[in-house]
């Protein structure tokens, strides 16, 4: 599959665009031109009228997918950089606020499903503790808690457990 960019000056395909979502959240427009032949480019720079590939094209609300005219502004790169550095402005503040202090919403979850995670694991350590302090082994938690018991043991120590000193079985 041969995949070419579509350049200022180009001629615009034929035929409606298929849209695509790329991993860092921009849109990509693909024509098809040809057996597994394909022209892409930016939504955001298409809608832009095509600018130089020297000038960036700039989504005032921040949002990627939102290639709205009136949402775009073409900029140089040095004015795109410093308008990026001004995220101290309120309204940008306020969204952080809201965001826990992270710059981005699915950075914002990825750290709360962190934290979820983490919380769920001292909460297996504390119930693996309750056991342990029972007088279960270790063998005997990490087959009721489905981990080895070597695992068990680092769990408790991680939470401060003190460990009992180890029995061998006479066989």
């Amino acid at each position: 599959m041969a995949v070419q960019t579509l350049r200022p000056g180009d001629a615009t395909p034929d035929g409606i665009p298929r849209r695509y979502v790329n991993g860092a959240g921009y849109v990509r427009l693909r024509w098809k031109v040809g057996i597994e032949q394909y022209v892409e480019v930016y939504e955001h720079r298409f809608v832009a009228g095509m600018p130089s590939p020297d000038l960036d094209v700039h989504h005032r609300n921040r949002v990627r997918d939102d290639n709205r005219i009136e949402n775009l502004q073409v900029l140089t790169p040095e004015e795109h950089r410093l308008l990026h550095l001004d995220e101290d402005r309120p309204e940008f503040a306020r969204r952080r606020a809201v965001r826990g202090g992270h710059k981005s919403r699915s950075a914002f979850e990825k750290a709360e499903r962190a934290k979820s995670r983490r919380a769920e694991l001292h909460n297996r350590s504390l119930r693996m503790r309750e056991m342990y302090e029972a007088g279960a082994s270790t063998t005997e938690v990490g087959a009721a808690f489905g981990v080895d018991a070597s695992r068990v043991s680092v769990h408790l120590r991680r939470i401060g457990t003190t460990m009992r000193p180890f029995k061998r079985s006479n066989r």
